[in-house]
């Protein structure tokens, strides 16, 4: 072939595989296998339903949506976790991702409260220990 063909055929090669290539957009998945309460040492705890997420001292549930992204599993809810007067409180706000991770004792998520980004794990918990109820 021609060397003034070379990065033409380059070019090409490359847009075809571009094409074949196409971004994977996050897929919803069935959350039945992360509902359930949990709770974190020094912040308010949560229950996962069906009907959305209730977080303790919030009556109405927030939906979210359980997807699958590049860093792994994550619930998509329109909640951010915030530092309120040394408590740590989630309240309405843009869309926030939080990590769910595997073990051994069922789901958990990473949550990070504040600007200073506080880490809190949940962990999948007894029906008891959640007070509030979708």
């Amino acid at each position: 072939m021609p060397r003034s063909r070379q990065p033409f055929m380059i070019i090409a090669l490359l847009a075809v595989a571009a094409a074949g290539c196409k971004l994977q957009e996050s897929t919803a998945q069935d959350a039945s296998a992360i509902y359930g309460c949990y709770t974190a040492r020094d912040a308010p705890a949560f229950r996962l339903s069906g009907a959305g997420m209730v977080i303790e001292g919030m009556s109405a549930p927030t939906p979210f949506r359980y997807e699958f992204r590049k860093v792994g599993y994550v619930i998509d809810i329109p909640l951010q976790a915030n530092e309120t007067g040394g408590r740590f409180v989630f309240a309405p706000g843009d869309h926030h991702f939080y990590r769910m991770v595997p073990s051994d004792a069922g789901p958990t998520f990473v949550v990070a409260f504040g600007p200073e980004a506080v880490v809190e794990i949940y962990k999948h918990s007894p029906e008891a220990a959640c007070k509030s109820k979708p």
